[in-house]
């Protein structure tokens, strides 16, 4: 089942949660260049997704992990491959919480341009909307 488009941007601004912020930001849209490295089947947001999805399942079931049938099963050159596997998550864990870390410390500078506007309009004696 698909949203229509009122019921999709109402979830993506949380219902009445990021009103203000709705208000100045409905209509914008990510930027082309957001997407450079995506393929025809996976972009940036539906990778993080996929990469969080992947991370939930290895943490859920960690306990079960020495007991898996699979590992048992795995020869010497695949018990390296998983060691690689693993390096491989733990340097994308790590990519993705410096983008969110970049994103984290962008919406901060963001705020701090808001509050000075909002400052400077009520020295104006401008009552912000």
């Amino acid at each position: 089942m698909s949203l229509t488009r009122e019921a999709y941007d109402d979830r993506f601004w949380r219902g009445k949660e990021l009103h203000a912020l709705r208000k100045v930001a409905q209509g914008w849209k990510v930027p082309d260049h957001v997407y450079g490295w995506s393929t025809a089947s996976t972009n940036p947001f539906e990778a993080i997704s996929e990469h969080l999805k992947l991370l939930t399942i290895l943490a859920e079931n960690k306990l079960d992990l020495a007991k898996s049938a699979g590992l048992q099963e795995l020869e010497e050159e695949s018990l390296d491959e998983l060691h690689s596997n693993f390096q491989r998550v733990r340097g994308e864990t790590s990519n993705w919480v410096k983008m969110l870390q970049s994103l984290a410390n962008e919406s901060l500078r963001l705020e701090s341009d808001i509050n000075k506007f909002l400052t400077e309009k009520r020295i104006r004696g401008v009552k912000p909307e």
